[in-house]
């Protein structure tokens, strides 16, 4: 692909620290150090605002009230992001991404047979006493998947080697300007 090399040359340059149940993770950036993740980023920052559309139909949200509204404001931004390698036998257990509001996955390596992706709509104690009834989507490399943060969801055992992944979290702005910061203060709730 286009930028596969570029971010699995830099990548290769980066620390990473093994994680729980096997992966390899790099630290969270919130810096772009590549043109190539530059230029991934400007893609998933387009495609985010009719992702959220998407995720947000039948859920009685504000964001989808009449008017002009919040809806109106389709600013995200990638908040954070790091790069998870999954070596042989590796996996990540069930979690979420709360309480950032959206989050995605790309999936920059995907040899065939890759550990799909799972999740579930229950909460981390019931999908720990039975994940059977989980949802399941296999990965592709090239692929991109935009989420609800609060949806749990984990990979199960790689049966292949050097499945490479970035994950982030995506904040979204509301009625924030770029230049313009929150003025909100803890001090104005307390009279």
């Amino acid at each position: 692909s286009e930028i596969k090399d570029g971010i699995i040359s830099w990548l290769n340059t980066q620390k990473v620290n093994v994680i729980s149940f096997g992966a390899f993770k790099t630290q969270n950036y919130n810096k772009i150090y590549i043109p190539e993740i530059k230029r991934l980023f400007d893609w998933i920052e387009n495609v985010v605002p009719d992702a959220v559309d998407r995720l947000a139909r039948g859920t009685n949200s504000l964001y989808n009230s009449s008017g002009k509204g919040i809806k109106d404001i389709k600013r995200f931004k990638i908040d954070s992001y790091w790069v998870v390698n999954y070596p042989l036998h590796s996996y990540i257990g069930p979690h979420n991404h709360f309480p950032h509001s959206i989050s995605f996955g790309y999936y920059v390596h995907a040899p065939e047979n890759s550990s799909s992706f799972l999740y579930s709509d229950k909460c981390l104690e019931d999908i720990l006493k039975d994940s059977s009834d989980c949802q399941e989507q296999p990965v592709k490399e090239g692929q991109l998947f935009l989420f609800s943060s609060s949806l749990m969801h984990w990979v199960a055992e790689s049966t292949v080697p050097h499945r490479t992944m970035i994950s982030g979290d995506i904040t979204y702005l509301s009625r924030f300007s770029e230049k313009e910061q929150s003025t909100f203060q803890i001090k104005d709730l307390i009279k």
